[in-house]
């Protein structure tokens, strides 16, 4: 999958780090970071691959945030209540 493509699926996202190579100008992996309202995270690693140097995924993992379900479900309240008395 390409970058473009995770970015149209996933959206907006921050760039959580970048390895370079030679010249500080040329990456050739770094990772980028999505989070919910709950504190969960996708965190995908990209890099140049192939004889097109095309940026491709290379890596990818779910970063589950440690809540309880109470935590959760107060939190899940919350941000409704927000939404329908902002």
């Amino acid at each position: 999958m390409s970058e473009d493509q995770v970015y149209k699926l996933l959206g907006n996202a921050r760039k959580v780090w970048e390895s370079t190579t030679g010249d500080s100008s040329h990456a050739v992996r770094w990772e980028t970071s999505w989070g919910d309202e709950n504190g969960n995270e996708i965190v995908v690693t990209f890099g140049i691959v192939g004889p097109g140097l095309e940026k491709r995924v290379t890596g990818k993992r779910f970063v589950p945030k440690e809540l309880t379900f109470l935590e959760r479900m107060k939190l899940r309240i919350e941000l409704r209540i927000q939404a329908l008395w902002p």
